[in-house]
């Protein structure tokens, strides 16, 4: 008996449908530089005592959470599947 397996596409899942861990971590980074920046916006103590490092800070945090898929984009360009 041949079953189909119906495979269902959704964000932390890659074009097949497999779980996929950058997703995942690109997700948590995007989510740590909103928290980050909303503490630094409210001038939570310890984040603000130097304030050039707050925001590069802030923005590593997005650049973790854009450039692996990027990566990943350009890297599976050429691996494309046959099917």
């Amino acid at each position: 008996m041949n079953q189909i397996k119906e495979r269902v596409i959704k964000y932390l899942t890659d074009h097949r449908g497999d779980l996929s861990s950058i997703r995942l971590n690109s997700a948590i980074a995007l989510g740590m530089s909103f928290v980050y920046g909303a503490l630094a916006s409210v001038d939570f103590p310890g984040i603000t005592e130097n304030p050039e490092n707050a925001e590069d800070i802030f923005f590593w945090y997005l650049i973790m959470a854009f450039a692996p898929k990027a990566v990943q984009k350009f890297a599976e360009s050429g691996f494309k599947d046959k099917s």
